[in-house]
């Protein structure tokens, strides 16, 4: 497959931003995670594992299907499955979680990464059904880079803006 070596090295980066997230968050923290914190660094986490998981399945598709669109369908299906799962966990415990932001944090701030992980699904929606390109490793590749992305946003949530009152949690 001429796209594993991106698909292993967004993996990587899933990886490795995960792994940053966790030493930051808990230096931050001073080794007591409030609410917020733990909620931000498990959607890091979970951002991770999908983002990892769809970057192997294409490698593993390959396995058993030869025909190139039938691989990135195969494999946008699955991660959209997946998205999904991690999605609805997500959206459970999202209404417990945003009385926590701080009240000068604006609405667009707060609805940033909801709006860039309905975009990285709506990318996979539209290569599975093949609407208006074929499948393809390009927009397969294009939803792995949008979760780094959702990544990078948590993380700098993270740093940037601390809980009203972290001594509640």
């Amino acid at each position: 497959m001429p796209n594993a070596d991106n698909l292993l090295t967004l993996a990587e980066i899933s990886v490795a931003l995960a792994a940053l997230s966790g030493l930051v968050a808990v230096f931050l923290s001073r080794g007591e995670l409030n609410l917020l914190d733990k909620f931000r660094f498990s959607l890091i986490i979970a951002v991770a594992c999908t983002n990892t998981l769809c970057a192997f399945v294409p490698l593993w598709v390959e396995r058993w299907v030869r025909d190139e669109e039938s691989i990135w369908r195969i494999a946008s299906i699955i991660c959209v499955v997946v998205a999904v799962t991690f999605g609805a966990a997500i959206l459970y415990r999202l209404p417990s979680i945003y009385p926590l932001v701080p009240s000068d944090v604006s609405l667009g701030r707060r609805l940033l990464e909801p709006l860039v992980f309905g975009l990285g699904g709506t990318i996979l929606v539209l290569n599975t059904v093949g609407w208006p390109l074929p499948p393809n490793a390009t927009a397969h590749e294009l939803f792995l880079v949008l979760g780094l992305f959702a990544m990078a946003l948590l993380f700098a949530s993270i740093v940037l803006i601390r809980p009203i009152d972290p001594e509640d949690n």
